[in-house]
């Protein structure tokens, strides 16, 4: 499908994608599985920036790459590579911390102490001191101050490993102003280098250089990375700079070296040649610093002279290796003055390294093919592809043999390769400009020899396996084919998209000759094109710049061959497109840019004259407002995303952390959510836009009327009766609960209401809104209180009534903004002296409050802020990458704190950290689609995984992530193509079904599916379900609310689809109660009696069931919270029997009758009946109150013709015969009237 790889091209730097600075998030499918295995299919090589050689070991190597691991050591002298781990992979620091999917610019191993290794990725860098098994992030606000500066070279002083260089380009991410920064103590602090004031060179600092006998003389080289560059010196360490040599060339990965025995020489490589600069020496051989240098031209300054990499033999000064794009390796023996042999090496290597040990031995980082060792061997050199494990070659795109499942091609930085089964796989013939955008088999050739290839300018055909190719015309430079897709109906015809620029064209020749058909008034790449296979003049082509700001393409359809076109989507970037191979009518759009995207799949079912987004369980744009919970194990995360993968404006999710771990529920509402609030885990409430109250009751999210359009902001309770409970919104909105509905108050405020707390009984609360308004209601109505502010005030908390906080916009005292706090004592409000002071180029807004106590609270705000209060004192904690809304915590080791781009933080009582969910819109464009031979759709997405979907893309299931950037995928056997070769789905399948009700046949959204794993997921509201799943036989459940459980075996093979459908009963068995009967001694109290430890109910959980008493005459009974107090009056010393009830929700009902006595010496007879048990019969029924005490019949009640064990005699005749009345085996035996025999069982 359509080619998605990182552009430009990686020789050329000045377009590093901005989206490294973006925070990500995602959530699985199936919050406690352990994600997809994917196999390493050992396509290696790559782009290699540089080489770094242990010179005490140098079977021990490190080599930074171009994306995919992007470091990698070995240990075995290059047999084997192994990428290097940083422990944060897979964390909310990956991408930053981490060299996977990042550009290693540099590496360095500390010549004094080879423990000690550097490297410079994207913008930032990592310290190691053990060798490199453990890692130190310098963070980019650590080093730069958050200029977003891209670390471009470092070097490390040769005599003490705690001083380090950094050289990088401009601040935000540009090519101009580039600094360099120095640390003296190990990358605890930094200082700024560079020219002047603005301590700023003119372009980037792309190499840097010291003296090894001098170190405080220091050379750096900036570039623009096109044509121009300089040469500058410093003499006292970095402090000051003059530039020395200017040039008009583009500058080599590893192309400045001092020579080590005259350290007045130094070498520069460029495309146009090598440059050599001497400065003078006095007579007294002292160098000259400040005095003209010697420029020479050792290898010639003309164009095609393109070297890109020097190193010195670091056993023989005299001895210069240079090489570069002319695919020669060359060679001076007379420390760099001439060149005089050169060796043809057919590579292009980009760094060189000499062996430490023995010179005879080079190591060469290759522009594409990865890293080669030279062996010298009569006078020339033998070189041997040593790549295993490096996986940085970047994958375009990757196809199957639709004649053979095992064949397969993919399109690479490095061109084409193929593998065909097992064998490994294979280079062709180098196509016209080396590297492969898309490829496709043709599917008239069933042997699978022929197939296309697009290139730089030009489609490429072969029919031999790739040994030789034919071009097509050109097309221009650089016009990047980047998919090809060929007629269903007749493999002579083919379409083809390009980039740079965007057009798209046809070949009735097998590609022989394009013609261009772009739609016209187009500015954009076009990524994708696909051919409607039961109509051969409907074509689809699209597209849109990957690389800019996103929502720049349109996707077009033409019904006459490509002739002329109409769009159909607009405003989307288009990267990939698939037809259902089942209904010809159902279009597919993968979309998105590099930043990420809100929308990542568009899905039409008219043949294209409408769309809907489609994506159910592909990440969209998070945003997290609020957070609650009933306990540590119990919270909830207001999640908004932004997407439409149902239908309305928005999209509302909520992320749960319960006892299976985290889980992404859809609730089905479009409004966004802004507050939440609960007195308990199944009584929760969250409010937001034009009035939409949500209430969970343990199992489900439900709507309730909240009488009002007006957008609602914050909500709080009493958790006591009356239950009372308050939200407030805009126009002064606020409105009751009284324990069963919602009705308005008046607030006699039209302010926007920000917020709401108030106490545990319910009896008062404080509201907080715009323009320091602050409203109190004391239980029957609102005043206004004074809060000597003006400012916007966000939220609101307290520990008492008497002890609240409340924050908002910053404040400005006198010159200075501080942040707002403000505090009631009881009596009134003031601002809180203090509090930090808001930097310059903060907006300093406080957005949430909250505490575990009077003397630990904490505070939010919109620039990441997180502030801490003692009881005494505020303090500035930390700072988060993203804006944050709320704060909550369920004590002061377990904090929450929420925000922008799914940021959820977390606090365990000593420091805050990024809670990993994946749960973001960074990496999330779908970058290719595939149909299975079965129909069941796959989506690759850049990093946030490959995506299943069994129903038409109705919702999608996470198969999980490769390892790297994913540009394409191919199904059957899912195969992802990546910056870090191709990799193969193992041990996995699809299960998928859907759920009804048996009795009706309807579908039951919001069932539960489990497999014996525990992983599960739940249906969408047309019932429909899917997980990903190990293969196996295993057992899987599917229960809901209100039905009985039904469960299935089920056996899953790897990379297949089992479906597994349910109909569930409804479920009619009633709650179970058995509570044992209750006595005490005289003095003693009833203990509280905890009623879900009597009740059981296969379908509700306890906190469903209601709870009721009766029969009670003495004694007085409160049910609570499902705890029932029981209480008896002074001096009683009795017996009393009383009915429980239970109620599930379905209206079910079984009760329970205890009899609670006081019995102080235990012979099962009240105090009070000890000394009368014989005799007295207080309710004369014939049965003295002992007798029915002891076999729990009612003494005060006449029950003599009662039958309590139902064996067809009457209590009264039980006593007269001697029998237990309950149990229906001991009965009297009856001869004639009257006259009864005991028969016990």
């Amino acid at each position: 499908m359509a080619s998605r790889s990182v552009q430009p091209f990686p020789v050329n730097r000045r377009y590093w994608l901005v989206l490294f600075l973006l925070l990500f998030l995602s959530v699985h499918c199936c919050p406690s599985s352990a994600q997809a295995e994917w196999i390493d299919l050992g396509l290696y090589g790559g782009q290699v920036y540089e080489i770094a050689i242990d010179k005490n070991n140098p079977s021990k190597m490190f080599a930074g790459t171009y994306y995919g691991g992007g470091l990698f050591v070995t240990t075995n002298g290059g047999s084997n590579w192994s990428e290097v781990l940083t422990g944060q992979e897979n964390t909310e620091l990956d991408g930053e911390a981490t060299f996977r999917n990042t550009a290693v610019w540099a590496v360095k191993i500390a010549s004094s102490n080879s423990s000690v290794v550097w490297a410079a990725h994207n913008y930032f860098s990592e310290k190691s001191t053990d060798g490199g098994s453990s890692w130190t992030h310098i963070s980019n606000s650590t080093m730069q101050g958050d200029e977003s500066r891209y670390c471009r070279s470092l070097v490390i002083d040769p005599n003490n490993p705690n001083i380090v260089y950094v050289g990088t380009g401009g601040a935000n991410s540009t090519n101009t102003g580039g600094a360099i920064y120095k640390t003296t103590n190990g990358g605890v602090s930094w200082t700024k280098m560079g020219i002047g004031t603005s301590k700023e060179f003119s372009y980037s600092v792309v190499e840097i250089a010291i003296n090894p006998q001098d170190t405080n003389v220091i050379w750096a080289l900036d570039s623009n990375d096109y044509n121009q560059g300089t040469l500058y010196l410093s003499t006292d360490g970095g402090q000051t700079w003059a530039w020395d040599v200017q040039f008009g060339a583009y500058i080599g990965e590893t192309g400045l070296v001092v020579k080590p025995d005259e350290p007045n020489v130094v070498f520069f490589a460029t495309d146009w040649g090598i440059v050599r600069v001497e400065y003078p020496k006095d007579g007294s051989g002292n160098v000259l610093w400040d005095s003209p240098p010697a420029v020479t031209t050792p290898i010639g300054w003309a164009s095609g002279n393109n070297i890109r990499a020097l190193a010195f033999d670091p056993n023989n000064a005299g001895i210069l290796y240079a090489a570069g794009r002319v695919t020669r390796l060359y060679k001076s023996t007379d420390g760099g003055t001439t060149f005089g042999t050169w060796f043809e090496t057919g590579l292009q290597f980009i760094n060189l390294a000499v062996h430490p040990a023995n010179s005879s031995i080079i190591w060469g980082g290759e522009r594409l093919l990865g890293i080669h060792r030279g062996v010298a061997s009569s006078g020339s050199y033998t070189w041997t592809e040593m790549n295993k494990g490096i996986n940085a070659i970047n994958v375009s795109d990757i196809t199957v043999d639709p004649h053979n499942a095992g064949h397969l091609l993919a399109a690479t930085m490095a061109g084409v390769y193929e593998k065909q089964g097992s064998a490994e796989w294979q280079a062709t013939a180098p196509l016209q400009s080396v590297r492969a955008y898309s490829v496709a088999f043709d599917p008239s050739d069933s042997t699978g020899a022929s197939f296309y290839a697009g290139s730089e300018g030009y489609l490429e055909r072969t029919s031999n396996h790739g040994a030789s190719w034919l071009q097509s015309n050109s097309l221009g430079y650089p016009h990047a084919v980047n998919d090809i897709f060929i007629d269903p109906n007749n493999a002579s015809i083919l379409y083809v998209t390009t980039r740079s620029p965007g057009d798209v064209y046809k070949s009735s020749n097998k590609g022989a000759t394009l013609t261009a058909i772009t739609p016209s008034g187009t500015d954009f790449d076009f990524n994708a094109v696909v051919v409607n296979p039961d109509n051969s003049n409907i074509i689809f082509a699209g597209g849109g710049n990957f690389f800019g700001a996103g929502g720049l393409g349109k996707l077009y359809k033409s019904t006459n061959g490509g002739a002329s076109w109409s769009p159909v989507l607009e405003n989307v970037t288009v990267n990939a497109l698939a037809i259902d191979p089942d209904d010809s009518n159902i279009i597919y759009s993968g979309c998105g840019y590099s930043g990420g995207t809100g929308v990542p799949l568009y899905k039409s079912t008219n043949g294209g004259a409408s769309w809907q987004e489609s994506f159910e369980g592909i990440p969209g744009k998070p945003v997290h407002y609020g957070v609650w919970g009933s306990g540590a194990g119990d919270v909830y995360f207001l999640r908004h995303t932004g997407s439409i993968p149902k239908g309305g404006e928005d999209d509302m999710n909520i992320t749960h952390y319960g006892p299976s771990g985290w889980y992404l529920r859809y609730i089905g509402e479009s409004a966004p959510l802004y507050d939440i609030w609960g007195r308990s885990a199944s009584n929760i409430f969250a409010v937001g836009r034009s009035g939409k109250i949500l209430r969970f009751n343990g199992s489900s999210w439900n709507p309730m009327s909240s009488g009002t359009s007006e957008d609602l902001h914050g909500i709080w309770g009493g958790t006591v009766s009356p239950y009372r409970a308050v939200a407030v919104g805009e126009n002064g909105t606020t409105l009751l609960f009284n324990g069963s509905s919602w009705s308005p108050m008046a607030s006699n405020s039209t302010r926007s209401l920000r917020s709401v707390w108030g106490n545990t009984s319910g009896t008062r609360f404080f509201a907080v809104g715009s323009y320091g308004t602050i409203l109190c209601y004391d239980g029957s109505s609102w005043t206004n209180m004074i809060s000597k502010t003006n400012a916007q005030l966000e939220d609101v908390w307290g520990s008492s009534e008497t002890d609240v906080f409340a924050v908002g916009d910053a404040s400005m005292v006198g010159t200075t903004r501080y942040y707002t706090v403000l505090h009631f004592n009881g009596t009134d409000w003031s601002r809180m002296g203090g509090t930090p002071v808001v930097p310059a180029d903060q907006s300093g807004r406080l957005k949430g409050i909250w505490g575990s106590s009077a003397s630990n609270i904490w505070a939010v705000g919109d620039d990441g802020i997180i502030l801490h209060y003692n009881g005494s004192n505020w303090t500035s904690v930390t700072r988060a990458r993203a804006r944050l809304y709320d704060i909550w915590g369920s004590s002061s080791t377990n904090i929450y704190a929420v925000g922008l781009f799914g940021t959820i933080l977390r606090y365990n009582g000593a420091s805050w950290s990024y809670v990993s969910l994946y749960d973001g819109t960074a990496w999330n464009p779908v970058t290719d689609l595939a149909f299975s031979a079965t129909g069941k759709l796959y989506a690759s997405t850049s990093r946030q995984g490959i995506f299943a979907s069994a129903n038409q893309a109705r919702n999608w299931t996470n198969m999980g992530a490769s390892p790297y950037e994913t540009d394409a995928v191919v199904a059957g056997s899912v195969i992802s193509g990546s910056q870090g070769g191709t990799h193969s789905l193992d041990g996995e399948g699809i299960l998928y079904g859907v759920v009804k009700n048996s009795s009706a046949g309807t579908s039951l959204g919001d069932s539960r599916v489990a497999t014996d794993y525990a992983k599960w997921t739940y249906t969408n509201q047309q019932g429909e379900w899917q997980m990903h799943h190990r293969g196996g036989f295993f057992g899987i459940t599917a229960s809901r609310s209100g039905y009985l459980p039904s469960s299935k075996n089920v056996t899953v093979q790897d990379a297949n689809y089992t479906n597994v459908n349910f109909s569930l009963s409804p479920n009619i068995t009633p709650p179970s109660v058995d509570i044992p009967n209750q006595s005490i001694p005289a003095g003693a109290t009833f203990p509280n009696i905890q009623l879900d430890a009597f009740v059981s109910d296969a379908d509700h959980p306890d906190a469903e069931i209601k709870w009721a008493a009766s029969g009670q005459r003495d004694l007085a009974i409160t049910i609570t919270n499902r705890v029932a107090a029981v209480t008896k009056p002074a001096g009683w010393n009795k017996s009393e029997t009383i009915t429980f009830t239970a109620t599930d929700p379905m209206g079910f009902t079984d009760s329970d009758k205890v009899v609670f006595m006081v019995d102080s010496d235990g012979d099962g007879i009240p105090d009070a009946d000890d000394d009368i048990h014989n005799s007295q019969d207080s309710d004369n029924d014939g049965m003295p109150d002992f007798w029915e005490i002891y076999y729990g019949l009612d003494p005060y009640r006449d029950d003599a013709s009662e039958d309590a064990d139902g064996d067809g005699f009457t209590n009264l005749e039980e006593y007269k015969a001697g029998t237990d009345p309950r149990d229906p085996h001991s009965k009297p035996i009856r001869f004639c009237p009257g006259i009864f025999l005991l028969l016990k069982n």
